[in-house]
């Protein structure tokens, strides 16, 4: 290691890359880095984009997802950042025990008889464990039991977070408190909003998986604007994968690259033409017979072209 290189550093928050590392695409991460850098003062989305080497819309994003984290602090135009302090580094969400305290660490002897009282506590960890296929670990039974104690969360509620984190391959039990605890802020509190919730979450996943695989995002995760697009092109708009497949290959023989308001411009195009499959796109492209009118969109894909050419950042 070049130690001359320690002459000159600057502090990043551990808590900030221990939970957003492997959540954050490459883009965020570079903006990041950089304000943090430069976090004794303000910098512009401009600079970000000239500095890092990144579009003018990668900066925007990736400074909006930061501000959304509650990390980055926005001044009104021109787009301006800074660190947002703390006095602390950001902590995960936690929902609080009734009486105001924190979950309380259990005995040995307390988790004894709370399997030897309560059945239902008995048999959420007996089918952890089968879920699993090892034995919890003390600490993991605190966790599970806890939900349940100073939590308020229903065993077969918290059974059915197990079982939904299992699917997504998250078994880690800090990943499994995190989404019970979400699911009681949000009111997930029985058997019928738990199986809508997964339903969901499981069409999701789904969903943006697929369009993940069309488009070639293979080493970053979606953005929340992303997935909102994503979300009304299959739901709102009712389009399968074909279409926005097809959506991305006129975008990028438009204007070159990736983009995803560019493509919804496009799908809300087809969409208020009553396209709703590649077949009928192709067809509607042929000139149309003399005599027709064609009819009109509410986008103006030419002017979204001139648009998105002079917002491209010069590198």
């Amino acid at each position: 290691m070049n130690l001359g290189l320690w002459n000159s550093v600057f502090a990043v928050p551990t808590a900030l890359m221990d939970r957003y590392l492997k959540s954050c695409d490459g883009a965020a991460l570079k903006v990041l880095l950089l304000i943090l850098r430069n976090a004794s003062g303000t910098v512009d989305t401009a600079q970000l984009s000239e500095q890092l080497g990144i579009s003018q819309q990668q900066a925007d994003e990736a400074v909006q997802f930061w501000a959304n984290e509650n990390i980055l602090l926005l001044n009104q135009a021109p787009v301006k950042v800074r660190v947002q302090k703390q006095e602390s580094p950001p902590a995960q969400k936690k929902i609080q025990h009734a009486s105001g305290g924190v979950p309380p660490k259990m005995s040995q002897e307390e988790l004894r008889r709370c399997l030897t009282e309560n059945k239902d506590i008995k048999f959420l960890l007996q089918e952890c464990e089968r879920l699993f296929t090892r034995p919890l670990t003390g600490p993991e039974m605190q966790t599970l039991v806890g939900l349940s104690g100073w939590a308020g969360i229903h065993p077969d509620i918290i059974l059915m977070v197990v079982q939904y984190c299992k699917e997504l391959g998250k078994t880690n039990m800090r990943y499994v408190e995190r989404t019970a605890l979400d699911w009681l802020d949000k009111g997930i509190d029985t058997h019928e909003k738990a199986e809508n919730h997964i339903r969901e979450r499981t069409t999701a996943f789904k969903h943006e998986g697929l369009v993940k695989s069309a488009l070639g995002i293979h080493d970053r995760s979606l953005i929340p604007k992303e997935r909102q697009y994503i979300r009304s092109w299959f739901e709102e708009m009712g389009f399968d994968i074909r279409l926005i497949k097809l959506s991305y290959e006129r975008t990028i023989e438009k204007i070159g690259k990736l983009s995803f308001d560019y493509m919804n411009a496009i799908l809300t195009s087809w969409k208020e033409k009553g396209l709703k499959t590649p077949e009928q796109v192709m067809r509607s492209d042929k000139p149309p017979e003399q005599g027709q009118q064609e009819k009109k969109t509410s986008f103006d894909l030419d002017e979204f072209d001139k648009i998105s050419i002079f917002n491209t950042p010069k590198l």
